[in-house]
Parts: structure tokens; sequence; C-alpha cells
């Protein structure tokens, strides 16, 4: 028996922004894609970073046409099935990357907006770093946009 999840060798495409630091970015990935797009994960780390998005925004909402991440994101499952808008990346520097997962290419505004915000993270004194960053100070080297295909096959159990 196989299980079809859509047509086989058809690729599909997701995109992210790639954020590239100069420290291991396990350590703050989370609260850093939290302070940059005001959404966490369902394991709600960095949930205290999105009282400061909105402000900086002036949104009294979420999920408004107003929010510049409205439904746009795209939430990725780990191995344990906890799904986040974010994850480390291997850039070629040993996971010092962000990324953070779109359904469709982000637009200007928005690698704008995540450029700036990453930038600020780790300078906003609002922010409580945690005891494990090595530095207060996280340099940003740059930030991109990317598209990431995949491709869909079948499922055959053993």
């Amino acid at each position: 028996m196989s299980v079809s999840i859509g047509r086989v060798g058809k690729q599909k495409s997701m995109y992210g922004v790639i954020i590239c630091t100069d420290q291991y970015a396990g350590n703050f990935e989370r609260q850093m894609t939290a302070y940059c797009t005001g959404r966490v994960g369902h394991c709600d780390v960095g949930d205290e970073l999105i009282p400061l998005f909105m402000e900086d925004f002036k949104l009294e909402e979420q999920d408004n046409e107003q929010d510049p991440f409205w439904d746009c994101l795209r939430y990725i499952s780990d191995d344990d099935g906890c799904a986040r808008p974010t994850s480390i990346y291997d850039n070629n520097d040993h996971y010092n990357s962000v990324i953070i997962f779109f359904d469709a290419p982000p637009t200007k505004e928005q690698v704008n907006i995540i450029k700036q915000r990453a930038a600020a993270y780790s300078t906003d004194e609002r922010i409580e770093v945690p005891w494990y960053v090595k530095e207060r100070t996280i340099k940003i080297k740059k930030v991109f946009a990317i598209e990431i295909k995949t491709v869909v096959s079948k499922y055959k159990p053993v």
C-alpha cells in the first residue's frame, strides 16, 4: 500500500528569510523571530517579546491587515511535533543563521523589517538576554530571502 500526498514528482515551494549572525543561532532563534515578526511556535518560546512587536507597530491585536506578518509565515514541525515559524540554519556557518519560513515570497517590506529588527534585537534594552548567549551584541552579517523547493514523493511503509 502507498499513500500519495500530492502529484508525485511535483515540486512545491516555500520560502525563507535567512539572518546570518556571528553566534550559534540555537541560543536565540525563537526569541529573535518573535521580536522580528511577533510570532512564536507552539512551544511559546519568545512569547514575552510579542508585546514589544505590537507596541513598535502600534497594533492593538495581531492577525489583521495592519500586521506586516499576518497570515504569511509557515510553521514547520520539529522532531517532537512542535510547530515553529523558525529554525536554525547552516549557511556554511556552523548554524550561526536563523531562518524564518514563509508560505509565499516575502515582500521587500517584510525582509527590511526583519533586517532592521534583527539588528535591533541585541541592543533593545527592553529585552532580557538569556545567560547562555555569549555576548549582548549579536552581529548581523546579512539578511536575504530564499526559495525552498521540495518534491512530493510516495510514502511506502516497510
